[in-house]
């Protein structure tokens, strides 16, 4: 008990304690990166360094709270101290430009919606459920129809992630060895679009609900088509390679195989499957002091509060991939924290 005492009042590391308190910093980070897209801070600081009053003016905002919000930014690389009371950009805060080609200005403005579903996490720790469904029974998306605004947040954060993670796709992975491909759950058919242009003579198939592809039938151009259904229920195109972008780890693990079990129906026999998902790091051995990204954890964290998904490591979608008539036959990282598993027919 005396022993117990005694590391009660010893002195704790002054890193130990900036480590924790660092961890407070987290919705001040997260809130000032959203301040500076919803007022496009970043748009409004050119390409040479200014000062804080010529962004003020541009951005329309008060220049003392401006100066405090772009301070703060610098500590974690967003804008940098040109000095004489003048900022410059880095190459974050580029990527906070509406111009910048794989801006996630749309991606970070997420922030905001995000935080009534964080309030609602206790829902998730003592049920196991959604925290979304303590503000909509009926999930996430009925929570978005019911908020149009923030419906049209989440599709414009969805694009914007959507920009880096198929340049880099494009750059890991070789899609010429295939002519066809069917894009599920595709969405505004980025990605596929994207592929086709690096395939000039392959085609595709964009699948998803009736009310998104119906969106951009007349963005098709002649190689690419659209079909609507259900992925749970209704027949799925054929072609030499299917595409599932971060759509598996939207379900749980009942629901997964079951729209894998639907591509492997529809797929012709040397048909394969690329699962484009965030990989869990493999737990670290024992002894090991080995550091482990965040990002694909902190993904997982925010799934509790968004839907059933999860994020998994290899070795769960390897089984996922098993229970559905699929093979893992190997996974090609991208250079982020996106991978491609690639599966063939069993």
């Amino acid at each position: 008990m005396a022993e117990q005492s005694s590391s009660l009042t010893a002195p704790v590391a002054q890193s130990e304690l900036n480590g924790l308190l660092s961890l407070l910093e987290g919705c001040g980070i997260s809130r000032c990166a959203q301040l500076i897209t919803d007022f496009r801070i970043a748009d409004a600081l050119g390409d040479a360094p200014a000062t804080v009053a010529e962004v003020a003016a541009k951005a329309g905002v008060n220049a003392e709270a401006l100066l405090r919000v772009m301070r703060y930014a610098v500590t974690f690389g967003v804008f940098e101290d040109a000095g004489s009371g003048r900022f410059r950009h880095t190459t974050r805060s580029r990527l906070l430009r509406s111009d910048h080609p794989q801006s996630l200005q749309g991606y970070v403005r997420l922030v905001g919606p995000t935080w009534p579903l964080f309030e609602q996490l206790d829902h998730s720790l003592k049920t196991g459920r959604p925290a979304v469904e303590a503000l909509a029974a009926g999930g996430v998306w009925e929570w978005l129809s019911a908020h149009p605004h923030l419906a049209k947040v989440f599709d414009e954060a969805m694009t914007s992630k959507s920009r880096g993670d198929v340049a880099a796709l494009l750059t890991a992975y070789d899609f010429s060895q295939y002519r066809s491909f069917a894009d599920i759950g595709g969405g505004q058919g980025h990605l596929l679009r994207a592929v086709l242009d690096n395939v000039p003579d392959a085609t595709g198939t964009l699948f998803d609900q009736p009310i998104v592809v119906d969106s951009v039938r007349d963005r098709l151009g002649n190689r690419m088509s659209a079909v609507g259904g259900d992925f749970f229920k209704d027949a799925l195109p054929r072609a030499e390679a299917y595409l599932l972008m971060q759509v598996i780890h939207d379900w749980d693990d009942e629901h997964a195989v079951s729209i894998l079990r639907q591509v492997r129906s529809a797929a012709p026999p040397r048909g394969k499957v690329l699962l484009i998902e965030v990989l869990l790091p493999q737990p670290p051995q024992p002894g090991s002091e080995s550091a482990q990204p965040t990002w694909p954890a902190f993904l997982d964290f925010a799934m509790l509060a968004w839907s059933v998904g999860q994020e998994r490591t290899r070795g769960t979608y390897e089984k996922l991939l098993a229970a559905s008539g699929w093979r893992l036959e190997r996974v090609v990282p991208t250079g982020g924290f996106q991978s491609i598993l690639e599966a063939t027919q069993m």
